[in-house]
């Protein structure tokens, strides 16, 4: 049996929010979405190794049904590793935007800042399990590794060169990046953005690929095919559009001179008048639209 939503709040609770447990079973999501399995597989982890921290928050609607706002995958999670019931929280306002607008998503950087905080309060295995990590401690794969020299890895881990910094290096050879440190040396200038204006100076023979796919020389020849792309696209839907509107506008007509020989004919407007009055007046309508209002009187 499904509890009451409109039962007693809990102390300190607002009076139109009631905390209940609900089966699965009697809630309905109002919104579905699809995600990248390893989030799925990261929340499921979480949640197998902690609990449901959040709960669902829901809607009961008049006729008892309780309608899911926020929590969809959650309730996805819950249903795949076998639980029946689910702590809710049951608002009596069917608000669909406002829950799903009050997340803020951890950025990478945050998100690595707080799991190093972390680390040594809960340890390394329990935090790889809870969140279906690989890995918690942030360092470079090895093919980063072997694109930067070793006086840029010594300097990064010591602090003295951001990750950064680090990445725009990637993009030069190991010569190149010594004579960039020698310069940054004298200038005293060590910042991300006076490391990427040396390398965006480097000669031709001395650049790389890197480990990615882009590199800083390439960014203004990607920029400008992706706003290339967008016109390309929009001009396309501007031609669709225009076609189906004179589409439109010629079935139009094509019906307009139908209707008027319907109601210019005296037999079929006195049967429509007789047996569909709503009809001939929707045709009389229709010619008038069309500006035929001489043949609609």
């Amino acid at each position: 049996m499904v509890p009451d939503a409109d039962s007693t709040p809990a102390d300190g609770a607002s009076e139109d929010i009631v905390t209940i447990d609900l089966p699965l079973t009697a809630l309905m999501p109002l919104q579905k979405r699809a995600v990248k399995k390893a989030m799925m597989a990261r929340l499921e982890a979480n949640i197998r190794s902690v609990g449901l921290i959040e709960p669902l928050l829901v809607y009961r609607h008049g006729d008892g049904q309780h309608y899911i706002l926020d929590g969809y995958l959650r309730y996805q999670v819950l249903l795949l590793i076998g639980h029946t019931t689910a702590p809710c929280l049951v608002i009596r306002t069917l608000d669909i935007y406002t829950p799903n607008r009050q997340v803020n998503f951890l950025g990478r950087s945050q998100r690595w800042k707080m799991l190093e905080a972390a680390l040594p309060h809960v340890g390394e295995e329990a935090l790889k399990a809870a969140l279906d990590l690989r890995e918690v401690k942030r360092g470079f794969s090895p093919n980063q590794k072997a694109a930067l020299c070793p006086a840029v890895l010594e300097r990064e881990q010591e602090g003295r060169l951001s990750k950064v910094a680090c990445y725009h290096l990637m993009h030069v050879t190991h010569e190149r990046q010594q004579e960039i440190l020698d310069v940054s040396d004298k200038a005293g200038d060590s910042s991300s953005a006076f490391i990427r204006a040396q390398v965006l100076r480097t000669p031709p023979q001395q650049r790389l690929q890197g480990p990615t796919r882009r590199n800083p020389w390439n960014k203004g020849a990607e920029v400008r095919k992706k706003l290339v792309d967008r016109l390309i696209e929009a001009e396309r839907r501007h031609d669709f559009y225009q076609g189906l509107y004179r589409q439109y506008a010629n079935d139009l007509i094509r019906l307009a001179t139908y209707v008027r020989q319907v109601v210019t004919t005296k037999p079929l407007r006195e049967a429509l008048a007789q047996h569909h009055p709503d009809m001939l007046k929707s045709f009389k309508q229709l010619l008038e639209q069309c500006g035929d209002e001489i043949e609609a009187k």
